[in-house]
């Protein structure tokens, strides 16, 4: 994932830009939410999360990484949680990057072997870059998307949207 970024570097250096992961599906007030962000590097994580992993998962925490916020910055992100208390939210795969928080990552990446950075995702990259000092702010959101990860994540939303009959769920990304 990092290398596939990294492609992207000169675009990057030059301004603003979201990193969307393609694997999901979002409402667009969440970019709305991101672009008004005034940090370098900021994330949107879904409060809700357990709600959508649940759907998704026998066993939630099975797949959920841990993410702890304080003073809305995001202190920990990407380890296997031991419990729920260790997730506030999860990391939906959309990032808001400036120049200088593209800087800051170059910089994180640059301490790391080649091979290291080949297996590289972004949620570890973000770990890497707030174990340097690096402050990466968190944009809480409550559902309003959802990743497909499988045929079994597509199917499930496609019986609860045809389901609702118009009404919307929780990570229901439509508007």
């Amino acid at each position: 994932m990092v290398r596939s970024l990294e492609q992207a570097s000169d675009l990057l250096a030059r301004g603003l830009c979201i990193v969307v992961y393609s694997d999901i599906a979002f409402h667009p007030e969440i970019i709305t939410r991101l672009l008004g962000s005034d940090h370098e590097i900021a994330i949107a994580v879904d409060t809700r999360w357990r709600e959508l992993w649940t759907l998704r998962f026998e066993n939630p925490l099975a797949d959920a990484e841990t993410l702890r916020l304080e003073n809305g910055r995001v202190a920990d992100i990407g380890a296997r949680p031991r419990s729920y208390a260790d997730v506030e939210a999860q990391y939906i795969g959309l990032t808001r990057l400036t120049p200088n928080g593209w800087n800051a990552l170059r910089l994180a990446l640059a301490t790391l072997p080649p091979a290291d950075v080949d297996r590289l995702d972004i949620t570890s990259l973000l770990r890497l870059a707030i174990s340097r000092g690096q402050q990466v702010a968190a944009v809480p959101i409550e559902g309003r998307w959802c990743e497909v990860d499988s045929e079994t994540d597509l199917a499930s939303y496609a019986r609860l949207t045809s389901r609702m009959s118009g009404e919307l769920w929780s990570h229901d990304w439509r508007w």
